[in-house]
C-alpha cells in the first residue's frame, strides 16, 4: 500500500513540473516518472533515514555545523551512501537485481508522512530490490591486484 501511495504522489508531482514545449522535454519528464515510480511494482523496497550528528571535533571547535560539513565534504552523507552501497552489493552476492534510487525523494515529505519518518531523521534514498529478469554469472578473470596499483613517489 505504502509503495504503490507513494509512486502515486511521485507520479503526481513529477506532472507538475515545468516543461518547454520540446519533445526531449516531455521525452525526459516522462523517463524521469517512470524512473522514480517502477517502484510500485517491486517485491521488497527500503526506505532509507539518516540524521545528522555531531562528532567530538564539532564539540571542541567554533565552526558552525554547516562550514564543518563543507570542510569534511559531509560526512553524513558519505556514510549513508556507503552503506547504501554495501546493502547493493551484497543483494546482488546473492542474485538479487538492485536499484539506488533517490528519484522519488521529489515528494520527500508525502512519503516521510506516509512512512511516519519523523525529525531529526530525514528520508535520503529508497532501495529497490527483486528478483532480476536475467542472471548473468559470467566467472571473471582474476587479476594481480599488483598490476592494477599505480605508486606515486
Amino acid at each position: 500500500m505504502y509503495r504503490i501511495a507513494s509512486a502515486i504522489e511521485v507520479a503526481n508531482e513529477i506532472a507538475k513540473m515545468p516543461e518547454s514545449s520540446t519533445r526531449l522535454s516531455k521525452h525526459l519528464k516522462n523517463q524521469t516518472a517512470w524512473f522514480s515510480t517502477f517502484f510500485r511494482d517491486v517485491p521488497m523496497l527500503i526506505a532509507l533515514s539518516g540524521r545528522s550528528y555531531e562528532t567530538d571535533l564539532e564539540r571542541g571547535v567554533k565552526i558552525s555545523p554547516d562550514d564543518l560539513d563543507k570542510i569534511k565534504n559531509y560526512p553524513d552523507l558519505q556514510s549513508s551512501g556507503a552503506s547504501i552501497q554495501n546493502l547493493l552489493l551484497a543483494a546482488t552476492e546473492e542474485g538479487y537485481g538492485t536499484c539506488w534510487m533517490t528519484g522519488p525523494l521529489y515528494t520527500r515529505e508525502k512519503i516521510q508522512s506516509i512512512l511516519k519518518i519523523k525529525g531529526p531523521w530525514k528520508l535520503i534514498s529508497f532501495v529497490a530490490i527483486s528478483n532480476p529478469k536475467e542472471i548473468s554469472r559470467k566467472v571473471k578473470e582474476k587479476r594481480n591486484i599488483a598490476d592494477e596499483m599505480v605508486i606515486l613517489d
